[in-house]
């Protein structure tokens, strides 16, 4: 990598740092470029030369998250070697991503602003599609029709951030772990009366 190329990596990080930090604390409407100029260290006339507004950097940092989720939930889930592990691995390769307390700040404090963006992505397209992929490839849960892969996909990744947001927002005293038990449990149960119905 060149001077210059890392320069520019450089002052990209330092924008997109002082937007996460902002955001989780002002809210992105209270938020101004401004404010981002300040809190990185940079000019102006720097902030645009990478970004047109901080909407342009709030899009990013939530598509970076979708695609940071997908790649941990995916790597995770395919471990499983029974179908407790497959949902419980689902759920913390979510919370890997999402629990981080300033990631959880940023949502809370955001979050008209961030399902918004979030449920309206490509990358949380991709996550629906690959956890619905990957119920129907597994041998745990090959009772299933093809509707209810689709929407246990779509209720196992709502499910998850809610969980998660609410816990937070709320100052819940249950840890992560205890979370994802309780998931696992809900789902698992849910699956196999379904298999029971089924047969």
């Amino acid at each position: 990598m060149t001077k210059r190329e890392q320069n520019k990596q450089q002052n990209d990080t330092a924008i997109v740092q002082a937007a996460i930090r902002l955001f989780a604390d002002k809210g992105l409407e209270a938020t101004t470029i401004g404010d981002i100029v300040t809190a990185s260290g940079l000019a102006r006339g720097t902030f645009y030369n990478y970004y047109k507004s901080k909407d342009e950097i709030w899009e990013k940092l939530v598509e970076r998250l979708a695609n940071q989720v997908n790649e941990a939930i995916n790597s995770l889930r395919r471990e499983a070697t029974n179908a407790h592990d497959f949902i419980y691995k689902a759920f913390m390769g979510y919370a890997q991503v999402l629990a981080e307390p300033l990631v959880l700040s940023l949502i809370v404090k955001n979050q008209a602003a961030f399902r918004k963006s979030l449920f309206s992505s490509h990358s949380m397209v991709s996550i629906y599609k690959d956890l619905e992929n990957d119920l129907k490839n597994s041998d745990f849960f090959d009772y299933l029709t093809p509707q209810q892969y689709q929407m246990l996909s779509f209720a196992m990744v709502g499910a998850g951030l809610e969980i998660m947001v609410q816990s937070f927002n709320q100052g819940s005293e249950f840890s992560i772990q205890e979370a994802g038990k309780f998931f696992t449990e809900l789902f698992l149960g849910g699956m196999e009366r379904m298999g029971n119905f089924s047969k």
